[in-house]
């Protein structure tokens, strides 16, 4: 492979990948039942800028459970701000999608192509949230819980010590 020569991700580049994009009829304005035994990525578009780019490798539902996430009732797809997002435009989203396949080779496929795509398109919606901390880093900047020793007036004295209303033995 030369210097100028882009890698290959299931022996294709990242610029014929591009080329297999499909703009999804009804976007999210319903389940897309199609797309259920599909896996590979989504792109949504709000007048043809790029916004928010992942991928559906689902076992279960493919990128049809993905796409589903981000309209049904729960909030399954929207506890990040992207999904937030996705479902306050829903109605105005084109929502593109590229195919890798179905089972496990299409899967890797698409964890593969995801980071590539998203240098590529540079969707806005994709940055980290800066009020987020990623789950390893979170535990690790968590600050020390220090006990603060309770005012004597808010203690309840010990079996024995006065002003006890127990029993002596």
């Amino acid at each position: 492979m030369k210097k100028d020569q882009s890698p290959l991700i299931g022996g294709k580049t990242v610029e014929e990948w591009n080329q297999l994009w499909v703009r999804v009829p009804g976007g999210l304005k319903g389940h897309q039942s199609q797309l259920t035994d599909e896996v590979g990525l989504y792109h949504y578009t709000l007048s043809r800028r790029s916004k928010a780019l992942g991928r559906g490798t689902d076992k279960k539902g493919g990128i049809a459970k993905r796409l589903s996430d981000f309209i049904r009732l729960g909030w399954s797809g929207r506890s990040h701000h992207v999904g937030r997002l996705i479902f306050e435009h829903r109605d105005r989203l084109e929502v593109w999608v590229l195919i890798t396949g179905s089972g496990p080779y299409a899967r890797e496929l698409a964890r593969l192509l995801k980071a590539p795509m998203v240098a590529l398109h540079q969707p806005d919606w994709n940055v980290r949230n800066p009020r987020s901390v990623a789950k390893s880093k979170a535990r690790r900047l968590r600050p020390a819980v220090k006990a603060t020793p309770v005012p004597a007036i808010y203690r309840l004295p010990k079996p024995g010590e006065a002003g006890t209303t127990q029993p002596a033995a």
